[in-house]
């Protein structure tokens, strides 16, 4: 995901109005140990289940239930963290985020959507460059919210033979030697 999109989104979240309807933001780290976010996401949802009563409950799962099916479908082998944010409802809303970088595992239910955690994630991860060298090979790679966006070189270009003579401190110093000279003249 590019910076800017992330921006973006980040501005979506910010700016959605308030429902009665309870907003889930789920935020994962993605393992693929056994039990490792699953667990966690379970244990959550059900202390969640268990404060929520009426219509608010009625959204929240229909809310759960659009995350479950994101996370069942959607997730690519590539993505180490995740950002979900649902609402059913009335008002209801789904946007469902990857990354190539883990994130701490959170969920939270709300009025708004919490994007404390992509906040944390463009500050941390901003856009850099790396530079691999050897020998023989030259990598720059452009980073953007840790995952490679673009690779500049894979190899050292090769030198251009020189063609004519070198220029050596004695020819150098003759040369500058008649422009100043022919400068002097000229004046």
């Amino acid at each position: 995901m590019e910076l800017k999109s992330l921006q973006k989104h980040i501005r979506t979240l910010a700016t959605i109005e308030e429902s009665p309807d309870p907003f889930v933001s789920c935020y994962l780290t993605l393992n693929h140990e056994p039990m490792s976010w699953r667990d966690v996401y379970d244990k959550r949802l059900y202390l969640l289940r268990r404060s929520l009563r009426g219509d608010a409950w009625w959204a929240f799962e229909e809310a759960v239930g659009k995350i479950e099916a994101y996370l069942a479908k959607e997730l690519t082998s590539e993505s180490k963290g995740v950002a979900i944010f649902a609402r059913g409802g009335e008002r209801p809303f789904f946007l469902g985020l990857q990354f190539q970088v883990p994130i701490p595992n959170w969920i939270n239910v709300n009025s708004t959507p919490n994007i404390y955690h992509l906040v944390e994630l463009k500050d941390t991860y901003h856009r850099f460059v790396v530079m691999l060298t050897t020998t023989d090979r030259v990598r720059i790679l452009e980073v953007n919210l840790g995952a490679v966006t673009e690779e500049v070189w894979r190899q050292r270009p090769t030198l251009r033979k020189r063609i004519g003579r070198e220029w050596t401190k004695e020819h150098y110093q003759n040369h500058q030697r008649e422009q100043t000279d022919r400068f002097l003249k000229e004046k």
